[in-house]
């Protein structure tokens, strides 16, 4: 593995595992896990229902290697991944399509539930998925906070005219091109989805900053670094989510992965490091809940669509107004 950090010069290559050659997939595998490694995510963050980003990178590595993009340093080392899962919901006529209800949990549950019947069909004929998702970009800590130089010219080029994507996706990106790793990330994951033949990528975005206490969710949201990179890349928010990740434990398991003795003795909100909301206790189930909002981004992908969620945004700000009484 390379030695971190790497030369600041280093040319770092973004491609989908689709396009890997097989290979040299069993290194790439390897080197994802070793990426598992380096994690910052919250240790409750185990917990969350359908096995958490386990089953994300399950799916895709398995069944969806299209939607899996990985960020490699010359000598091969993984430092950076994201994935985006497909699933099919009923269209709803005169509707633009949108996020579930529950978000992220149910967007899983969705492509597990696709995948699941194309395994029963035994290679009949089912409808395609009808919706891609957005469901984790992550950056080595050493990476992060700094431009690096990326080659993106493996990653599918839908637009070669270079006359759409407001943002700027493989056509406007330069072999040598410095940015973010994660911004590299999320133009080739918009990018892999348009040429796969969808007009929008969905996000559930996990806001990254620190909520303060008492601070309204929508002025956390305009001052979030990661939520304002999608914005920056031509996502459209469209409002909350606000069940999008629910996370259930006992008191023991609260306990281990906090060291938070509160869940052992009491029954009053707990909040955690590295949580939007506090954790609320079930007396039905015996159990915490921790039920995390999402902020619902929509990239859309041609300039018709761009045009509709603009339009469908606006609606949605004129009727939080109107229940508001302004």
């Amino acid at each position: 593995m390379s030695e971190l950090l790497s030369p600041p010069d280093a040319l770092v290559r973004i491609r989908r595992l689709s396009d890997c050659d097989p290979n040299e997939l069993p290194d790439i595998i390897e080197g994802l896990g070793r990426l598992d490694e380096s994690s910052t995510w919250p240790a409750f963050t185990a917990g969350e229902a359908l096995g958490g980003q386990g089953f994300a990178r399950r799916y895709i590595y398995g069944a969806a290697p299209q939607g899996a993009l990985v960020a490699q340093l010359p000598d091969g080392t993984v430092i950076g991944r994201g994935h985006v899962v497909f699933y099919r919901r009923p269209p709803s006529p005169g509707k633009l399509p949108r996020l579930p209800e529950r978000g992220w949990d149910q967007g899983m549950a969705l492509a597990q539930e696709y995948q699941e019947e194309v395994a029963a069909a035994d290679g009949a004929d089912i409808p395609p998925p009808n919706m891609a998702m957005c469901t984790e970009v992550y950056v080595h800590p050493d990476y992060r906070g700094r431009a690096m130089r990326v080659d993106m010219r493996q990653v599918p080029d839908p637009d070669p005219t270079g006359l759409w994507l407001p943002h700027k996706l493989p056509s406007s990106v330069a072999k040598d091109a410095q940015m973010p790793l994660s911004e590299a990330l999320l133009r080739g994951m918009a990018a892999a989805a348009m040429a796969a033949g969808y007009t929008e990528l969905f996000a559930p975005v996990r806001p990254t900053g620190v909520r303060r206490p008492g601070e309204p969710w929508d002025d956390f949201v305009a001052r979030d670094r990661w939520v304002q990179t999608h914005v920056r890349l031509g996502g459209i928010v469209l409002g909350q989510i606000p069940g999008s990740w629910t996370i259930t434990g006992s008191p023991e398991q609260w306990k281990g992965w906090t060291d938070d003795e509160a869940f052992m003795h009491g029954t009053d909100p707990v909040r955690v490091r590295g949580g939007l909301v506090p954790v609320m206790w079930n007396p039905e189930t015996g159990q915490w809940v921790y039920e995390e909002p999402n902020v619902e981004i929509v990239h859309p992908l041609t300039p018709k669509h761009e045009t509709a969620y603009l339009a469908l945004r606006r609606q949605l700000q004129k009727r939080a107004t109107e229940r508001m009484g302004v």
